[in-house]
């Protein structure tokens, strides 16, 4: 099982978009800032990533354009 450590790179990956053309992480490399953010696969009852984004304002707001 991989395990991140606080300060390591994520790894490179692709996803699917809304639009679905394909999106690599490594295409943002040196343009803009990224959060990943990473759930369990069941999500519970209900998405946490609102919550998630108010914690975590002022330091999202501290880099910029994201």
């Amino acid at each position: 099982m991989f395990v991140m450590q606080v300060g390591d790179a994520a790894p490179d990956f692709e996803l699917e978009a809304n639009d679905g053309t394909k999106v690599r992480l490594s295409s943002f490399k040196g343009q803009k800032n990224v959060v990943l953010c990473f759930y369990p696969k069941n999500h519970l009852f209900m998405c946490p990533s609102k919550k998630v984004f108010e914690a975590a304002q002022s330091i999202i707001s501290s880099y910029g354009d994201i």
